[in-house]
């Protein structure tokens, strides 16, 4: 029933991680340099469900997500209810991970809904952009609040990642942040502390 599923929902994530300064994620998405943005969490939080996202902290035990999933399961055998059991399956998944990925400490906004196709459904939302094999479909994620437009998401803190001009990578960016309003009280800018280089 769930592998049926597959091309009937759509599933929209975006990937935070409580680790700003973490050696794998600048080898595997700080090749060119780059930076490590740290937002609020419970401005992040607030923004998320207003937009219709969850925010879910990542499962990366094998036996937790096992028994998530047993305990989906029994409920739906003893209700009879399969489709209840697709949907609560379909809105668990997305925070399950291998062990490996443990050191990403991520958490996710996660958006599940039934595919644009499914029941003549159409949402104005979704985006397509192209991907190396497929066009990948997204959903624009406002850092403004709806009810209040000028209140930009706080920006708690940014680390600049490997680069040979570190010191004037920081003192541009923490101008940049002053200038654009969205330096909040302690957000601090400062070098990577991982001795990685990529040049």
């Amino acid at each position: 029933m769930i592998s049926s599923a597959q091309y009937s929902w759509d599933a929209f994530v975006t990937s935070f991680s409580t680790d700003g300064d973490q050696l794998g994620q600048w080898r595997a998405y700080g090749q060119a340099g780059g930076f490590s943005i740290g937002f609020n969490a419970g401005s992040l939080s607030k923004l998320a469900i207003k937009q219709g996202y969850g925010f879910m902290q990542c499962n990366y035990s094998a036996e937790e997500n096992e028994a998530e999933i047993r305990l989906l399961v029994h409920e739906a055998i003893e209700k009879k209810e399969s489709f209840n059991l697709l949907f609560q399956f379909l809105n668990v998944a997305p925070k399950f991970k291998h062990p490996s990925f443990i050191a990403e400490k991520e958490w996710r906004l996660v958006d599940v809904r039934q595919a644009s196709f499914i029941g003549g459904n159409v949402f104005s939302d979704i985006s397509y952009r192209p991907g190396k094999s497929f066009f990948v479909p997204y959903r624009d994620f406002a850092l403004t609040d709806p009810d209040e437009p000028e209140a930009l998401l706080p920006i708690s803190k940014v680390f600049v990642g490997p680069t040979p001009h570190a010191d004037l990578s920081v003192w541009t960016v923490r101008n940049c942040l002053r200038n654009k309003g969205l330096i909040m009280k302690g957000t601090k800018v400062e070098k990577s502390s991982i001795p990685y280089r990529n040049w």
